[in-house]
């Protein structure tokens, strides 16, 4: 995520012109503290979204069922390209990036604030004019989800600086960049697996991470 950072110049202003903002978030959270509300810290955090699923929703293109689900993987790329299916076409195109509205930094709310704040966002998302396409999606494990949005871009740099000024916004600690990847062998062929890249927004590096991610079926948790 730093190199992300450093390859696009304007998105480290972006980030300090919004250092008071990122401020204010951060008083949020001692609020939050201070009312008592479940507040993982950045440590934590970093653990739960490099280790959480996703699931897309009604993704464009030539995808076949309604929620494509990905997880985190190990295996090594020669095994992927043996072992896992294709991922939606539309991936091997376009920028990707993921952002939410739910549980501004990490301090969780109800219900009902969460899908307020989603309804904005999806608001402000519909506005970006450099997205090409856009779908629901949403991070999980066993016992924590939150809902969101993926855009897509055909400009990685405007892509990245404009999901990261929204997460800001929304006092969310980062968003998700994702990056195909294949073994080598064929680079034309359609990707198997995908870089998930956290990307540090109102929170600090200490959330950047990045993992291989692959499709799989609906986890039974």
């Amino acid at each position: 995520p730093d190199s992300m950072l450093r390859a696009c110049p304007r998105v480290a202003l972006v980030r300090r012109a919004l250092g008071r903002e990122r401020a204010t978030h951060s008083a949020l959270g001692a609020l939050g503290r201070e009312r008592g509300r479940r507040m993982r810290d950045e440590g934590e955090l970093r653990e739960l979204w490099a280790q959480s699923y996703d699931g897309w929703v009604d993704v464009p293109g030539d995808v076949t069922t309604s929620v494509v689900y990905l997880k985190p993987t190990t295996a090594s790329l020669n095994e992927i390209s043996r072992t896992c299916e294709a991922l939606p076409s539309i991936v091997n195109d376009v920028y990707l990036f993921a952002v939410t509205g739910f549980n501004p930094m990490g301090v969780e709310v109800d219900a009902a604030t969460n899908a307020a704040a989603n309804a904005k966002l999806l608001v402000d998302l519909r506005a970006l004019r450099d997205a090409r396409a856009m779908w629901p999606s949403f991070g999980f494990s066993a016992d924590w989800r939150e809902d969101g949005y993926v855009c897509a871009f055909d400009d990685r740099e405007r892509g990245l600086e404009a999901m990261v000024q929204v997460a800001i916004k929304y006092a969310q600690g980062a968003i998700y960049a994702y990056e195909p990847v294949r073994d080598g062998s064929d680079d034309s062929a359609r990707a198997r697996a995908l870089i998930r890249r956290t990307v540090p927004a109102a929170m600090g590096d200490v959330v950047a991470d990045e993992v291989i991610m692959v499709m799989c079926d609906e986890p039974k948790f």
